[in-house]
C-alpha cells in the first residue's frame, strides 16, 4: 500500500477504508510521533504532541504526502485518500488491531473506528 510509505505513518498504522456507496476512500492513521515531533521542530510549532494531531497545518502536510505518493504510484482518482484522522494510540495484537502476525484487524479497526468513518464520509458530503 503506498500511503504507508509516508513519513507521518507509523510501520502498519493506517487503515483504508472504502464504502462501496462512495466515491473514495478514506483512512484512520497512526502517526509516525518521532517523525511528526522533528516536523514541529522543523516549522517552529509548539504544541503538544496530543493538540498537534487535529492542527491543520499538520493535516495539510499529510495531505500532500497522500497525495503525491498516489502520483508516485500511480493511483486513480477513487484511490486517492480524501480524509483520514489521526490516533494518538498504538496498534497490535494485545488490543487486537493487529493479528499474530503483525497485519492489520482490518474488521476490529473498523468498527472500533465505525463512528468517525461515518462522521469522515459525511463531512465529504457537506463541503
Amino acid at each position: 500500500m503506498c500511503y504507508g510509505a509516508s513519513p507521518f505513518v507509523s510501520p502498519n498504522g493506517i487503515c483504508i477504508y472504502g464504502d462501496s456507496l462512495e466515491d473514495h476512500i478514506i483512512a484512520v492513521v497512526i502517526p509516525q510521533k518521532t517523525y511528526i515531533e522533528t516536523w514541529m521542530h522543523e516549522h517552529q510549532i509548539e504544541k503538544n504532541y496530543s493538540e498537534i494531531l487535529n492542527d491543520e497545518k499538520l493535516i495539510t502536510e499529510i495531505k500532500k504526502s497522500f497525495s503525491k505518493l498516489a502520483k508516485e504510484g500511480k493511483k486513480k482518482a477513487f484511490e486517492e485518500v480524501l480524509d483520514f484522522k489521526l490516533y494518538d494510540e498504538e496498534w497490535t495484537p494485545e488490543n487486537t488491531m493487529l493479528t499474530a502476525a503483525m497485519k492489520l484487524n482490518r474488521q476490529n479497526i473498523y468498527k472500533k473506528y465505525e463512528d468517525d468513518l461515518k462522521e469522515m464520509y459525511a463531512s465529504r458530503k457537506k463541503k
